[in-house]
């Protein structure tokens, strides 16, 4: 398990360690990655060394202080994680089969989530797997006569499967090693497994917060 705890966002300050229903925000994916029994190493990549200091008081749990450029806003998810697989295999000797990506802004993940992925992932033996929720909403885009109804169903209120849509989540994405790469993590063929909407809110601004926290307090 690999989870990329920058800290340094300037709207969302010392987010990670933020208390969110009684705990700091990252407790709640190390808790569900360890409770998931799935993983080899678990292992934190942050810019905060206070990050790594708390991160690193969990049995089991391995962390890494990572180059300041690797925070740097145009830094896609598949640098940090190549960075941190690289450490894995040249320094610590660590070879892993499958890396899983848990966001720390998605605390309402569930292990039992986390373990189908990496099922769905072997089952199928695509490249990659990634959580979703299906978005039930009209949706429209730009057509020859004006907007045109992307899953046309909705406006009779029928989900037809064939028209089925899904929000990528951010929870959790499940590769083969070999899929990472320093561009990409998902490969060509990508998975996925279907979470709750209300599993799958991610923390990105205060409402956000509040919302988590009072969905975490009622579990």
């Amino acid at each position: 398990a690999v989870i990329p705890a920058k800290n340094s966002y300037p709207h969302l300050p010392n987010i990670v360690l933020q208390e969110v229903a009684g705990r700091p925000l990252i407790d709640h994916t190390l808790n569900e990655a360890r409770r998931s029994g799935a993983f080899q190493a678990i292992v934190v990549t942050t810019d905060d060394p206070e990050v790594a200091r708390h991160a690193g008081g969990f049995a089991g749990v391995r962390t890494l202080l990572r180059p300041d450029a690797l925070s740097d806003p145009q830094i896609h998810l598949s640098q940090v994680l190549f960075h941190a697989v690289t450490v894995m295999e040249t320094q610590w000797g660590l070879h892993p089969d499958i890396l899983v990506v848990l966001s720390v802004h998605s605390p309402l993940r569930r292990a039992e989530q986390i373990r189908k992925a990496i099922d769905t992932l072997i089952l199928y033996n695509t490249d990659s797997v990634i959580s979703v929720y299906e978005d039930y909403d009209l949706h429209f885009m730009h057509g020859q006569h004006g907007l045109t109804p992307l899953n046309p169903g909705m406006m009779q209120k029928l989900r037809l499967e064939r028209e089925a849509l899904y929000v990528d989540n951010g929870a959790i994405k499940a590769c083969w090693r070999d899929a990472v790469l320093e561009e990409s993590c998902l490969g060509r063929t990508v998975g996925h497994v279907v979470m709750p909407w209300e599993d799958s809110i991610q923390i990105k601004g205060p409402l956000d917060a509040w919302l988590v926290h009072q969905l975490l307090l009622r579990r």
